[in-house]
């Protein structure tokens, strides 16, 4: 199966280095609009062809897939083109910057009998899935409510967020830095929670900061659960976590790591319960901790789990003939919501 990507960025190194471990494809060519850059990531991959040119590309190589890591901006374009021209394709989040241009594409991909996958990382991730499957067999009872907790420093010396001289595309975004963390909210809300049924949002500038916005905050009721999700882009700290509150249990999974801890009710002797709590806990961490420190040994980075466990998926859906790995449903309810989460006409 041949494959190709467009845009030349660390992301697409990360998808690369996905593809590598998927049997049975090709990843035959690669395009940016930059022909260095390109020219560069084919001769450091050994990737055959390289391009400038994206309709070039499709017409040279005709991938199976195509893989679209390029700016948020790009993606209805892009997305839509190769669509049309037969291949499956998988695109960074947000797979487009509003439901119109999604529909669009959804019709694009109904119409040619094409898959269209947006890449919901986090979601995929081991931590994530095993959290996913003890709530959906019922171990967990109903899900009651969902916490998104992330602080990233984007104000920080060395920041691409930060950085003046080069703007990242997300600040050109309708809210700014913080939006190219909404999609991520989205899904991980939407998985747990089903579509929201209603959104409140509040945004937050903190004078003289490099970012429009510098938190965010939103409470998200869905048809099964209601959630609430907090963003703050200057405390130094840096977190990112999902606890999931359910009847029988808590869960809460380190995106960072990942790492998944659980809390039940208290078994055998009440006094001995918290101590068996803190030896699960203390084994949970250091089993990730060792985890992490393998995954960034071979060159990967922990938090890249979901991305390539998604990849895999896509993969053997595509290889099977089988279900793939989200519906078009699915990423409707997130793009909706990622709509919902970003200030109305540029203001909070």
């Amino acid at each position: 199966m041949r494959v190709a990507l467009v845009g030349a960025g660390a992301i697409a190194r990360e998808h690369i280095k996905a593809l590598r471990n998927v049997k049975g494809i090709e990843i035959a060519a690669i395009a940016d609009h930059l022909s260095s850059l390109s020219e560069v990531m084919a001769d450091e991959f050994c990737i055959p062809q390289h391009f400038s040119d994206l309709t070039e590309m499709l017409a040279s190589v005709q991938p199976a897939v195509l893989h679209v890591t390029t700016p948020v901006a790009s993606h209805f374009p892009i997305a839509a083109q190769a669509l049309a021209s037969g291949c499956h394709v998988l695109v960074e989040k947000p797979v487009t910057r509003s439901t119109a241009e999604f529909d669009q594409l959804r019709a694009i991909a109904e119409s040619s009998a094409k898959l269209l996958i947006e890449n919901q990382n986090y979601l995929h991730g081991g931590a994530v899935q095993a959290l996913l499957a003890a709530v959906e067999s019922g171990e967990f009872g109903d899900v009651r409510h969902v916490e998104v907790r992330a602080c990233m420093d984007l104000t920080a010396n060395g920041s691409p967020f930060a950085d003046r001289a080069f703007p990242h595309p997300s600040l050109r975004e309708p809210g700014g830095a913080i939006s190219d963390f909404l999609p991520h909210f989205a899904y991980l809300c939407h998985a747990f929670t089903g579509p929201a049924r209603s959104v409140w949002k509040r945004y937050r500038e903190i004078p003289g900061s490099p970012v429009p916005y510098d938190e965010f905050a939103a409470d998200v009721t869905g048809e099964r659960a209601t959630a609430s999700v907090f963003f703050s882009a200057s405390i130094q700290a840096s977190l990112f976590e999902l606890r999931v509150y359910c009847a029988q249990a808590v869960a809460e999974v380190d995106l960072l790591e990942p790492r998944l801890s659980c809390w039940r009710p208290a078994s055998g002797t009440a006094g001995l319960a918290p101590l068996k709590a803190s030896f699960r806990e203390a084994k949970a961490r250091i089993g990730a901790g060792l985890g992490g420190l393998r995954t960034r040994l071979r060159g990967q980075y922990p938090a890249m789990d979901g991305m390539r466990g998604l990849i895999q998926k896509l993969y053997a859906s595509l290889a099977t003939g089988g279900p793939p790995p989200m519906s078009l449903d699915d990423i409707a309810a997130c793009v909706r919501l990622v709509e919902e989460f970003q200030p109305r006409d540029g203001s909070a």
